[in-house]
């Protein structure tokens, strides 16, 4: 048995983007997001067009700042995700 974890960091200017994958015998057990922002909305779409998987297992938002939130719409339009994690929000937000 074969277990690879990636983990990349996704060169997107001002914001965030993170994704990993877990991997079994060479094949995807899961892929997570974390964070999925950048004040440049051209280099996020781009990032996220070569993401290695439609699937998405969990996608993690740290908080809700634009340059950590930026790419979800495209991200939700574009790829299949399956558990979504927030932070605590009170009611306000």
């Amino acid at each position: 048995m074969r277990i690879k974890y990636e983990q990349n960091f996704h060169p997107i200017g001002q914001g965030l983007f993170y994704s990993s994958s877990l991997y079994l015998n060479n094949n995807i057990l899961a892929n997570v997001i974390f964070d999925c922002g950048s004040e440049n909305i051209k280099l996020i779409k781009k990032r996220i067009k070569e993401l290695n998987s439609n699937d998405i297992d969990v996608l993690i938002i740290s908080h809700l700042h634009y340059d950590h939130i930026s790419g979800l719409d495209f991200l939700l339009k574009n790829r299949r995700v399956n558990t979504v994690v927030l932070p605590y929000l009170i009611p306000k937000e």
